[in-house]
């Protein structure tokens, strides 16, 4: 059962009347062949010895199993000069892949790839795209508004005429040359995008103003923590409309004109659990719902016939058109949702919450999507109006930016010279011209380089089966280990590499077992592992407490798993059982 190993290392071991040579199995196809053999010191091969029997050829470990075929040839005769003696690698077993479980939804918002981490100087709060392109965003943190660039990434500007705390940060509809905010002093502001100008400064509110909205192109509608909420005009520029919305703070405004629904409508949410819609032409509230908890954010949907409110952990839908009444609500979060947020499509609505996850879920069914994990609690959420980027403020200072490869993107000349273009003195430029393409006319020389062997490949290449079985399982790579022990199978020396150990030495194969003997993957042959091991220390069972504690081990995980595959059964039978019923009764 050994494998055919000579005693000599030598390339020939003469004997009386033949000799033996090796090679790999490659280059001679199971039978020596005629233009591998030559004869020494002549021009034409001589005598071959053809349909070897199995005592003129030998393989050591089997086919396949990447050892040396030695093949019996007559004295006198040697092995082609082209033909290299080497070990072929241990390949890792290959399973069955997984079932792809994700749905296509699932693939494209997990194309959303992590581009940038900025850290921002104090905590940040709203996130707001521009509606025009390449759509730059708005981001509100600290006493300041910053202005990110969509190109880069990074902060171009910073609008900073603010006395206290900045709130809601968001640019005018439609063009995006404007951009609106509120501060802690209860101030609302109109800033000039490209030239940074403040050109409105709105006073009124007697607490912090910290939701704000646009309500057309020439006005726009702030709520404040004084529980009023109130309409300025960019024109007049001064406070047109006053309403006392609460007798909490205001934190979440939304006008339907921006969604195109009636420009005279206005909601709002507080923290005195309600949410109210206002006619601008009413002194007071059309509409007033309780949602049972703190409203942190309102949204309108496309339309204006929804609207959307983040209570505690659940987010309402309720109808403004008609009824009045509430339609759906749902909890995907396990702490309060912060933000709601729509793609440009209007089909996906995103929720942020302090759990850590924005979930995607679908407007028809409500049903989630997709879910996506941030290393904080989630502040502000915006989505792009290409849906080609994610931006999200985490509680801990931290702006996240995700983005996903336009399809439709076209690299310009222009844009194709700048990247290639190198700065001397980098690392780049250094290393330029290595993946540079052959020309017609260069020669390309083959390069023989030097196989890198694995521990246990040396080990199983110098047939020393125990040692490559130690050094296999010291990886704790269960495909590792488990190709070591196929190949030693195919070899017929498992019981070599598993005999002879010591308690120490055969703690880590038992530990191995234990963990894995029920993985399907896996079981087939570590079943019969298990068994080898049992047939050579069964006699030694009393003698290490340590063997004795890993075999009792690993009966209690075989008895385990007998128990479910039973229970399994028996559930099996039942349910067809209950089908067999159902179908004699249709």
């Amino acid at each position: 059962r050994a494998p055919l190993v000579p005693k000599s290392r030598s390339r020939s071991f003469a004997s009386r009347a033949w000799a033996w040579r090796f090679g790999p199995a490659s280059g001679l196809s199971g039978l020596a062949s005629a233009s591998a053999l030559r004869s020494q010191g002549r021009s034409r091969p001589v005598g071959v010895e053809r349909g070897l029997t199995g005592s003129q050829q030998a393989w050591a470990g089997g086919p396949g199993s990447g050892l040396r075929l030695w093949v019996r040839v007559r004295p006198g005769l040697s092995l082609a000069p082209g033909v290299k003696m080497e070990y072929r690698r241990l390949a890792p077993v290959r399973f069955a892949a997984a079932a792809d479980r994700d749905s296509s939804e699932a693939k494209y918002w997990r194309r959303f790839s992590t581009a940038r981490v900025d850290h921002l100087i104090g905590v940040g709060g709203a996130i707001h795209f521009s509606p025009a392109a390449p759509h730059d965003f708005a981001v509100t943190n600290g006493a300041r508004v910053s202005l990110y660039s969509a190109r880069t990434n990074r902060s171009r500007h910073a609008l900073s005429r603010f006395g206290a705390h900045a709130y809601g940060g968001c640019y005018r509809m439609g063009d995006g040359a404007l951009l609106v905010a509120g501060d802690g002093n209860g101030r609302v502001k109109v800033f000039d995008v490209k030239r940074r100008n403040l050109l409105r400064d709105f006073k009124g509110h007697g607490a912090a103003a910290r939701a704000v909205a646009w309500a057309g192109r020439t006005a726009v509608v702030s709520g404040s923590d004084d529980g009023s909420v109130r309409r300025w005009s960019l024109v007049a520029q001064e406070e047109t409309d006053k309403r006392d919305a609460s007798g909490d703070h205001v934190r979440a405004v939304a006008c339907p004109e921006a969604s195109g629904g009636d420009p005279n409508l206005v909601v709002t949410g507080a923290y005195d659990h309600q949410m109210r819609v206002w006619d601008w032409r009413m002194p007071n509230a059309v509409a007033s719902w309780n949602c049972k908890a703190p409203v942190e954010a309102v949204m309108l949907a496309p339309g204006g016939g929804l609207v959307y409110a983040a209570a505690g952990n659940t987010v309402q839908v309720w109808d403004l058109l008609g009824s009045f009444k509430k339609v759906h609500e749902f909890s995907n979060h396990a702490k309060a949702i912060t933000q709601i947020t729509m793609d440009s499509a209007g089909s996906r609505l995103l929720t942020a919450s302090l759990d850590g996850h924005v979930k995607v879920v679908n407007n028809a069914t409500y049903e989630v999507m997709h879910s996506m994990r941030f290393p904080a609690g989630v502040i502000g959420l915006a989505v792009a109006p290409d849906n080609l980027k994610l931006v999200a403020a985490l509680e801990d200072g931290s702006l996240v930016v995700r983005k996903r490869a336009n399809p439709n993107a076209t690299t310009t000349l222009k844009e194709k010279r700048r990247v290639d273009r190198l700065k001397g003195g980098t690392y780049s430029f250094f290393t330029r011209g290595k993946n540079a393409l052959p020309s017609m006319g260069d020669v390309v020389a083959s390069v023989g380089e030097k196989q890198r062997l694995k521990p246990y490949d040396k080990a199983l290449q110098r047939f020393r089966y125990m040692e490559g079985l130690d050094l296999a399982l010291a990886t704790k790579n269960a495909v590792t280990i488990v190709s070591v022990l196929r190949e030693l199978k195919m070899r017929r020396g498992l019981e070599t590499a598993i005999g002879g150990r010591t308690d120490e030495a055969l703690e880590p194969l038992l530990s191995f077992l234990v963990t894995n003997v029920t993985q399907p993957r896996y079981a087939p042959l570590l079943l019969e592992v298990t068994h080898i091991v049992l047939d050579i220390y069964a006699a030694e069972v009393g003698a290490s407490m340590l063997v004795d504690e890993l075999l009792k081990r690993l009966q209690q995980v075989v008895r385990s798993e007998v128990r479910s595959q039973e229970k399994g059964l028996a559930l099996l039978g039942a349910i067809e059982a209950i089908s067999t019923a159902a179908r004699a009764v249709a």
